[in-house]
C-alpha cells in the first residue's frame, strides 16, 4: 500500500470542519476538510506511503465518515478514547495543545502503543449504532427537561415542558422498538 518503504504512523485530529494529519516518523503534516473531498485528498496522500496504522480519537461521531472511508480502502484505523490520548500526551510531556500537536501526538501514540485497529462495521451495525446514539441523545434531552420542570414556576411553561417530556418519552419508546 504505497511507495514509501518506511512505515508511517498516522495521527488525525478530527474537528467538525477539518482533519489535521501528521505522519511519524517522516514529520509530514497537512490539513484537509472533514468532508468527502477532504477524505479523497487524504486517501491520495496516504496511498503514496506505507501506512502502519491511522489513529483518531473518538469525537462523538465526527470521525465516523473518515474512518469508514479509510477502512473501505483497507487502511487500518484505531479509534481511541480521548482520555487515553490525553494521558499519553501528559506522560510524553506534551502540555501544549494545538491541532497540529494533537495529530502528531496521535501518530506517536500509534507507534508507541500500537492499538488494535477497529474492524469495519457492517451497514446493519452502523444503523444500529446510529439508533443507539440517537436514543442516548433523546434520553439526555428528557433528563434535562425533567430538571427544568422542577424549576419552572409559570403554569404555561410547566405545561409546555410537560408536553415536551411526553413527546420525548414517545420518541424513546419508538427508538426502543426500532432498536
Amino acid at each position: 500500500m504505497g511507495t514509501s518503504e518506511e512505515r508511517q504512523w498516522v495521527g488525525i485530529d478530527v474537528s467538525q470542519a477539518k482533519l489535521d494529519v501528521a505522519l511519524r516518523p517522516s514529520g509530514r503534516y497537512w490539513q484537509v476538510a472533514n468532508d468527502e473531498s477532504g477524505w479523497q485528498r487524504l486517501l491520495n496522500e496516504l496511498q503514496a506511503v506505507t501506512v502502519a496504522l491511522v489513529v483518531v480519537e473518538s469525537t462523538g461521531g465526527m470521525e465516523r465518515g473518515v474512518v469508514q472511508v479509510l477502512q473501505r480502502h483497507e487502511i487500518a484505523v484505531a479509534v481511541i478514547n480521548p482520555k487515553r490520548a490525553r494521558d499519553f500526551s501528559k506522560a510524553s510531556g506534551r502540555l501544549a495543545k494545538t491541532d497540529r500537536i494533537d495529530a502528531s501526538m496521535l501518530a506517536h501514540f500509534g507507534e508507541a502503543l500500537q492499538p488494535l485497529p477497529k474492524p469495519l462495521a457492517s451497514e446493519h451495525q452502523e444503523a444500529l449504532s446510529d439508533l443507539v446514539h440517537r436514543r442516548s441523545q433523546v434520553i439526555e434531552m428528557l433528563n434535562s427537561e425533567q430538571r427544568r420542570r422542577h424549576s419552572a414556576r409559570n403554569r404555561t411553561a410547566q405545561a409546555d415542558i410537560d408536553t415536551h417530556i411526553d413527546w420525548l418519552k414517545q420518541r424513546v419508546k419508538a427508538l426502543d422498538a426500532e432498536i
